[in-house]
């Protein structure tokens, strides 16, 4: 049996820390200026913004998710939650800095967690092959 190296390992948890990142910024950014897009469009009040944000939070948080723990082959759902950090950082900056309800962003954070620990549950599954001999 092969011993793991440190290497090796610090490379991929690297990866996944930038893959995480830089998803969870676009992901957001998209579903930003999606929403954005459909509210000028459809000239819909701005009280149900925050409905939307849930929308948006879902939507990034599943492909944040599916592309970080695309190269992991264990403990898919723990690394799911994980790479939902920048979101609910995100989140948090949102909270402080808007008007936010503290009820939507307690809703926001559990919909993160809970889609990410789901999508990297089964992403791992995904990952998963079998080899017959």
């Amino acid at each position: 049996m092969s011993k793991i190296k440190a290497v090796s390992s610090n490379k991929l948890l690297y990866s996944f820390a930038l893959k995480s990142v830089i998803s969870s910024v676009l992901s957001v950014l998209l579903g930003i200026v999606i929403f954005s897009v459909l509210i000028y469009r459809l000239d819909i009040s701005l009280e149900l913004t925050q409905y939307f944000g849930i929308v948006i939070v879902i939507f990034s948080s599943v492909v944040v998710a599916y592309i970080s723990v695309g190269s992991i082959k264990n403990n898919g759902a723990i690394m799911g939650g994980i790479s939902e950090i920048p979101i609910m950082l995100y989140l948090l900056i949102n909270l402080i800095l808007s008007n936010t309800s503290l009820v939507i962003f307690i809703v926001k954070i559990i919909i993160c967690l809970l889609s990410g620990l789901l999508v990297g549950l089964a992403r791992t599954k995904q990952n998963r092959k079998f080899k017959v001999k």
